[in-house]
Formats: C-alpha cells, structure tokens, sequence
C-alpha cells in the first residue's frame, strides 16, 4: 500500500517535514576538499607536500599547459583523493576572532592556488582505490553527474545527482549497495529547483542599501520512495509558496 502525501510548503510546515525524516534541504554530497595550498611557483616538481612521517601527502602531475591533476595522501600512504586543476597566483586574507582577546587577526596568504576544472575522486581511508565520492567541476562548480556512497548507522547507500551549469542539483536519486558494491535498487527519486530570491544588505563602505541575488535550491514537483522489494511505499509532492532563509519569508518564485 503506497501513501500519497502533498506538501504545500509553508514555514511551519518544515517542522512536520523534518521530524517525519523528510530531508527538504539539498543532499550533502560528499563536500569537496578545498584546500587552500599557495605555492611559490607554478612549476608541479616544486609542489609537494609530506606528512610529519615523511610520507607524500600532495603531489600534483601536468595534464596540460594549463591543467594538472592534484593528488593527495592519506598518512598512511593510501590515495585519498585526485582532482583536475588549474592554478592562478591568487591574494587570499584570512579573518579569524580571539574569543579571549576579543580581537580579530588578519593573515594573508599569496601564491599559485588550485581551482577545480574537470574530474573529482575520493577514496576511503581504509580500503585501497575504493571511490567513495566522484563527479566533475566546471570553474570550480559541481556540473554534470555526481556519485557518492553516503555511510549510515546501520547501512550504506548510493547517492546520485545531476547537476546544472550553474551548479546546482536538478536530479536526484538514492540506491541501494549490492554485496559486491554495485549500485542496487532504486530507493528514491525526485527533482529539484532553484529559487531566486532578492534581498537588501547594508553595505557599510557605501552607507546603503543594496540588493542581492540568493539562491535557494529545494525540492519540487513528485517524490518517490520505494522499498526493497521496488514497490512505492510513499509518494511526496512538494509546492513552495514561502522560503525561509536568514530567519526571512520570502515568496517562491
């Protein structure tokens, strides 16, 4: 017997959604490691990195004139991620606030950093060459398909999203894992949208008011979950009329 639920999306309406374990937010793929190496140079034979045991912990290997691949270690020597990059000679400052002094200490950091442009793997720690999280960037955005195996409690899962130019997830599907690690059943599937919302901030340089674009990516239109048996055992249809973000109702356009 399969249950059909209709969801008009209203800001009290997300406390029911969450403590029926309805996940409303966008799914937590695997988040990148973006690791903010600033290099002296340009040239890949002086970009190495080691662990305290002396092991390789990043090296990176030219694809290109441009293009590099990026590799990094686990401390034990077992790869943990590739990723395709470009460098550029960037000028970074980082704020961070002293609890105890009350003050705020400013560092800046300059040198050739990484920008991700093409294929993205992680592996687990524990087991050789085992992706756990693979996808592509496009100018350092998701785009296209994404694959990654999300660990429970009790059980694991694969997780799979097609994203858009724009970065943002349209598609979205969950399977089961078979005992040889191939993907199995199909567990869920649904889409998702991405709303605009406007707002004003004030700009403290400028001494006023100005408007900015957010953008909010929600699930929307039929929802469908399945058991292990592949019957429906729940429809979800979701239709936003307000969004709550930064503590503000805003209406979904």
């Amino acid at each position: 017997m399969k249950n059909t639920i209709t969801i008009y999306l209203f800001i009290f309406v997300n406390q029911f959604v969450y403590s029926q374990n309805y996940d409303i937010s966008t799914p937590k793929f695997k988040q990148y490691h973006y690791t903010y190496y600033h290099w002296n140079d340009s040239i890949s034979e002086n970009q190495k990195e080691y662990w305290d045991n002396n092991v390789l912990k990043v090296e990176y290997i030219d694809l290109d004139n441009q293009k590099k691949l990026r590799k990094e270690y686990f401390e034990n020597g077992r790869l943990k991620r590739e990723a395709e990059v470009v460098q550029a000679f960037s000028i970074d400052t980082f704020v961070t606030f002293n609890p105890e002094t009350m003050e705020e200490n400013i560092r800046v950091k300059k040198g050739f950093k990484d920008f991700y442009a093409g294929k993205y793997i992680e592996y687990e720690d524990y087991q050789d060459n085992r992706i756990i999280t693979k996808g592509q960037f496009k100018n350092s955005i998701y785009s296209g398909k994404w694959e990654a195996i999300v660990f429970g409690q009790t059980s694991f899962k694969i997780i799979e999203g097609k994203f858009n130019k724009y970065g943002y997830l349209e598609n979205y599907y969950e399977y089961n894992i078979n005992k040889d690690g191939s993907k199995g059943n199909l567990l869920v599937k649904g889409k998702y949208k991405t709303f605009k919302i406007e707002k004003y901030i004030f700009n403290n340089i400028s001494q006023k008011n100005e408007k900015v674009k957010k953008f909010l990516n929600r699930p929307i239109g039929k929802w469908i979950y399945y058991d292990d048996n592949k019957n429906v055992r729940l429809i979800i249809r979701y239709k936003w009329k307000r969004l709550l973000y930064s503590g503000e109702s805003y209406k979904a356009n």
